[in-house]
């Protein structure tokens, strides 16, 4: 009644309702829901379809926690520019979505699509083929550099929030090496002036060699350690070999209750081992094939007749020459077998491990930039240790992508951008000083030289292979040791029957370099087959 007494009164009113009917009439449903949902009874009110993120919120009853003041007092307010529901915090009065403050902040790849491209990374996908199956599955049309640079924001996340886990038991460690590798860069970075000249690319199906092996900053160094319930730890410790103290600080948060620590002959474990007073088993990297030249030497000296293994690391066990405990007292030798038959005490995981990781690394991904290497070290580290925790394969269905976003959601870390990734630089790790190269450049060209070798060769594990003083001694005769101890004048060699001993006290002299090199350059057996081991670096650390 109102509204005709004010119609009667004011007639244009009556034109003007009819101008509005006629405009409502000309929307669309959607517009004319939403002009209208202020004038209705709330029972009448047009509801909207949810959105991706608020079903995948419903269905896994997450309550998004404010990120500023971690409060869980809020309420909706809105859609952000790419369909994320907001919410208002009822404590600190800001707005976020789920995804503010995590790796996936302002992404504008939907929340399908955001899963889908983790679980693709999670299956080992290309980047080619994530695009196409986005495109096929999700009709998404996306670039791979944008792809990229997603899965690089996932797999910071990744490290930042599950790491890597605490070894105990009888752990394995050991180190492997990565050439150093600048792709996708648009400049070469030399990371050796004082020794190369130029970086040149490495192109595909060419081989350049390195200049300074594995102690020099062409490697880089990742060290990897696996204990006796098959977790695993790898970190990127720097380019060149890692001295102790670098593998105190990179590795030791890793290593937990340890009650023994299986490891090559690196001098490095051993410290590690003595400063902490844990049982060490040594097995030095070239004992097989110790064994297998002295079964081979026996069987030509006895008419083809087999060598028993035993018998050979008995004999060196009396010496320390192979493999050994220490730490953990005197054994003798059946007593020394039974421990490493009860405790597992081997390299064989590590060795195996190592041979998957370099297969992932070096084929199935064609190669990593080794600024992102420790990405995709903690990838596959993460879905080693998942199976192992979860007692099946690798995380490779939707389901697992979708619980490992909702972690990272939940656990928030760095808003990681696109500067952040792209800022990484190789120069940043950990490399040899220049007077370090400059010493280990000048014994590698006289190790050339005196043993007429052009060049390093790579074995099975692109490990260059290089010499060391005091295993080379120890494996010749004790005639020959005797020998130099007399024309070196050193004492009381002649009581000393153990070839440890003769070593130790020739590496002791000062010419032991000029000794070293001659028996090299004069033994075609040994310049045919170099052992993998320190001698490089060992002398350049006399030498600083």
């Amino acid at each position: 009644m109102q509204l005709k007494k004010l119609m009667e009164k004011y007639p244009k009113i009556d034109k003007r309702l009819k101008e509005l009917k006629r405009e409502l009439k000309s929307l669309s449903k959607e517009d004319l829901a939403w002009v209208l949902k202020g004038f209705l009874p709330p029972e009448k009110k047009p509801t909207r379809p949810p959105t991706d993120y608020e079903i995948f919120i419903d269905k896994y009853g997450l309550k998004p926690a404010c990120p500023y003041c971690t409060s869980r007092l809020y309420y909706p307010h809105g859609l952000d520019d790419y369909g994320k529901t907001r919410y208002k915090c009822r404590k600190c009065g800001k707005t976020y979505t789920i995804m503010t403050g995590s790796f996936a902040d302002k992404s504008t790849f939907p929340l399908p699509v955001q899963i889908a491209v983790i679980n693709y990374t999670l299956m080992g996908l290309s980047l080619s083929a994530c695009r196409r199956n986005l495109e096929v599955d999700y009709g998404w049309h996306t670039s791979e550099g944008t792809i990229l640079l997603y899965r690089h924001k996932f797999l910071k996340a990744l490290l930042e929030h599950y790491g890597m886990p605490k070894l105990s038991g009888v752990v394995q460690v050991d180190e492997t090496y990565f050439r150093e590798n600048q792709k996708g860069a648009m400049e070469l970075v030399n990371v050796a002036p004082t020794a190369v000249k130029e970086r040149k690319p490495r192109l595909e199906n060419t081989h350049i060699p390195s200049e300074l092996g594995i102690f020099g900053p062409e490697f880089a160094c990742v060290v990897t350690g696996i204990d006796s319930n098959g977790y695993v730890a790898a970190v990127l410790s720097g380019l060149g070999k890692s001295s102790s103290q670098i593998l105190e600080d990179y590795f030791s948060d890793y290593l937990g209750d340890i009650t023994f620590l299986c490891s090559d002959d690196y001098d490095a474990y051993t410290r590690y081992c003595d400063n902490n007073a844990i049982p060490h088993y040594i097995q030095p990297s070239d004992m097989r094939k110790i064994v297998r030249k002295e079964q081979k030497d026996w069987a030509e000296t006895h008419n083809g007749r087999e060598l028993a293994e035993e018998t050979i690391l008995k004999r060196y066990y009396q010496t320390q020459g192979l493999d050994r405990v220490e730490n953990y007292g005197r054994l003798s030798f059946a007593e020394f077998e039974r421990l490493k038959a009860e405790k597992h005490l081997t390299l064989n995981n590590i060795d195996s491990f190592h041979i998957q990781l370099k297969r992932h690394i070096n084929k199935n991904l064609t190669g990593v930039a080794t600024v992102y290497l420790p990405l995709y070290l903690a990838l596959y580290v993460f879905k080693h240790n998942w199976s192992i925790s979860h007692n099946k394969e690798h995380p490779t269905s939707r389901h697992d992508a979708e619980n490992i976003l909702i972690d990272l959601l939940q656990n928030k870390g760095t808003a990681y951008r696109s500067e952040d990734i792209k800022a990484g630089n190789i120069l940043d790790y950990v490399k040899p000083t220049t007077h370090y190269i400059n010493n280990l450049q000048e014994l590698t060209e006289e190790m050339r030289r005196k043993s007429n070798i052009m060049g390093f060769t790579f074995d099975e594990n692109d490990r260059l292979l290089t010499f060391n003083k005091r295993k080379y001694f120890r494996n010749c005769g004790i005639t020959k040791l005797k020998q130099i101890c007399k024309e070196y004048h050193i004492k009381g060699y002649t009581a000393i029957d153990s070839k440890e001993r003769l070593a130790k006290l020739i590496c002791e002299l000062p010419q032991v370099n000029d000794i070293f090199l001659g028996l090299v350059a004069a033994d075609h057996l040994h310049s045919q087959f170099m052992e993998d081991i320190q001698l490089m670096i060992q002398q350049a650390e006399e030498l600083d």
